[in-house]
């Protein structure tokens, strides 16, 4: 599968013989698309969002979330990574960072006082992850990791 501009997923499954092209029902760019397996499939966009399939993209089946992330008192970037990522953050008060599966499952967990980390955690798996920074109150946003 390939992504375009306005929401539209190029998909080919005869490698690359043919292509179709499917609307995401998100009128956002989509930035990147990664699949877990062959069927399931997440992309993120502009803004904050992200989507999900359980059959290959056609059509998708979930929206994760479609928020503007200048909610957040943070960022992550870039997203989508390899496990190595910054996020930065708009005061330098004690946090607590967590980052865990969809599943619930923590995979990072670190308490900071800086404005600013990196993470550079090549052992994390690819996929979708919720990254949540707990301070005066609870923020979070998706990561995916490739």
């Amino acid at each position: 599968s390939a992504v375009s501009l306005y929401g539209i997923i190029v998909r080919t499954i005869d490698a690359g013989q043919s292509w179709s092209s499917y609307f995401s029902g998100v009128n956002g760019i989509i930035k990147s698309i990664f699949f877990s397996d062959s069927t399931t499939g997440y992309m993120v966009g502009w803004y904050g969002f992200i989507l999900k399939t359980i059959n290959a993209g056609t059509p998708i089946t979930t929206i994760i979330n479609k928020s503007n992330d200048e909610k957040n008192p943070f960022k992550a970037f870039p997203n989508p990574n390899n496990g190595n990522f910054t996020i930065k953050f708009i005061n330098n008060e004690t946090k607590k960072i967590i980052i865990s599966d969809l599943n619930g499952v923590v995979v990072y967990e670190k308490t900071i006082s800086d404005d600013k980390i990196e993470i550079n955690n090549k052992g994390i798996r690819p996929g979708v992850y919720i990254l949540k920074v707990i301070d005066k109150k609870i923020s979070n946003m998706k990561i995916i990791i490739n």
